[in-house]
């Protein structure tokens, strides 16, 4: 068997060496990177693309893209064009969720704090990520420590400096049933 015959070594002069040797410019590969870009973009706004119909049906812009890039047409503009379109133009996921908070507050429920509604549009929405039957029940004293005391309010006899008034009573008994109180 028959050794393959041996080169000699190559040499290689110091100025290649020293080329070899240093690091690219940073701003030489955003240049280069940019005039891709621009490159791309030229090109695009001179081309005539159109959309495609099959079956009757016309292709939409994500598949439009997706084609170009397929086709190694736009490679850029198509990975752009990916994040532009990629978000869904319905807003009926919002509406749902404001929907939620909006049976949630009602006319009987006024007074609840914007972090307690939050918190229980983020439940409601977020069945999946946190399943509220298995938390523990908290004791009498966890649930203390956790309110802070600005939201306490003594509702204890001894705490009740004046009793409600008859008039008052009265006064807020007819405000439940008038239309006029009710805005």
């Amino acid at each position: 068997m028959l050794a393959p015959p041996r080169l000699p070594p190559t040499l290689f002069s110091d100025d290649l060496m020293e080329f070899a040797e240093e690091e690219p410019d940073q701003a030489s590969e955003r240049n280069v990177h940019e005039s891709r870009v621009n490159e791309e973009v030229d090109r695009w706004l001179a081309d005539p693309s159109r959309f495609q119909v099959i079956n009757g049906k016309t292709k939409t812009i994500l598949e439009f893209w997706k084609r170009q890039y397929d086709e190694s047409n736009y490679r850029l503009l198509s990975l752009a064009a990916r994040v532009v379109y990629a978000v869904p133009a319905s807003a009926t996921q919002i509406e749902r969720d404001f929907g939620i908070s909006g049976m949630l507050v009602t006319s009987h429920r006024t007074s609840l704090a914007k972090h307690r509604i939050d918190m229980c549009s983020f439940l409601n929405r977020n069945r999946g990520f946190v399943d509220i039957t298995t938390c523990k029940r908290l004791s009498d004293t966890e649930v203390k420590d956790a309110i802070p005391a600005n939201v306490m309010v003594a509702l204890a006899a001894e705490h009740i400096d004046t009793p409600f008034s008859a008039e008052l009573e009265r006064e807020m008994a007819s405000c439940l049933l008038d239309a006029e109180c009710i805005d």
